[in-house]
């Protein structure tokens, strides 16, 4: 036999109140999270990356870019290196010893940057391995265990995801993952190439496309925050 329950009054919601619960809360996360925005500042491939204008060092732009984050106050920045470069030019390891001198952090991005979608997991996991003897001299005992993917590639098939993943949580690693990303190494060589030239006009509008371009991911990386500040709201309603 069923029975039958008189619901409360007071358990009684109707469907707008509801969304309109609904729309109250994600706004009030969406206030939050923008008045909260932070981001992480780091930085790939270290100690070198791509052509350099003429009479420009690595060393110096290691400093240009210690100076740039110090005066404006920006926390610890990790600095994901690959040890396999100092095999072609060994002085740049200056630039691992001036990134820690001023007190920042180093992470694992592998020895010789290899990609996951192209080589085996056995592959990858011994050229995170090559990468650890130095990353740990240099750490004095700091935390190093991160790692992030080279070409932020995690694998092309669900199986060499899993195994790494499963790799990195067996041996304490931390994954770095990237929220926000333009692309800003696609300057490095048209830069290079202009200063090379002398070609102040290229170089300008080198400069305003970089600024305009990482405004507009900024931009559309603070909509995706706000989207997914809604999708919370709403599964805070579930």
């Amino acid at each position: 036999m069923a029975v039958y329950r008189k619901r409360s009054p007071a358990r009684r919601i109707s469907r707008p109140a509801l969304l309109s619960f609904s729309l109250l809360l994600c706004l009030f996360v969406i206030e939050k999270a923008s008045l909260a925005q932070e981001v992480a500042l780091t930085f790939d491939d270290l100690p070198a990356h791509a052509p350099l204008p003429p009479g420009v060092t690595r060393a110096g732009v290691a400093k240009q870019i210690i100076k740039a984050l110090e005066s404006a106050h920006v926390p610890k920045s990790y600095g994901f290196m690959n040890a396999g470069k100092l095999q072609k030019v060994p002085e740049d390891v200056e630039v691992l010893k001036l990134w820690r001198v001023a007190g920042l952090p180093l992470g694992n991005h592998t020895y010789s940057h290899m990609s996951l979608n192209a080589n085996t997991v056995e592959a990858f996991e011994q050229d995170i391995q090559a990468n650890e003897p130095l990353l740990d001299s240099m750490m004095h005992g700091k935390d190093w265990r991160w790692l992030r993917y080279p070409y932020l590639w995690e694998g092309d098939t669900r199986e060499k995801r899993r195994a790494i993943r499963s790799y990195l949580a067996e041996h304490k690693y931390h994954i770095a993952q990237v929220t926000l990303d333009f692309e800003d190494w696609a300057w490095n060589s048209p830069y290079a190439r202009c200063s090379a030239k002398n070609d102040t006009q290229a170089i300008e509008q080198l400069k305003a496309s970089y600024l305009s371009t990482a405004a507009e991911y900024i931009s559309f990386g603070q909509q995706r925050a706000r989207h997914q500040a809604c999708l919370i709201a709403a599964r805070w309603r579930l």
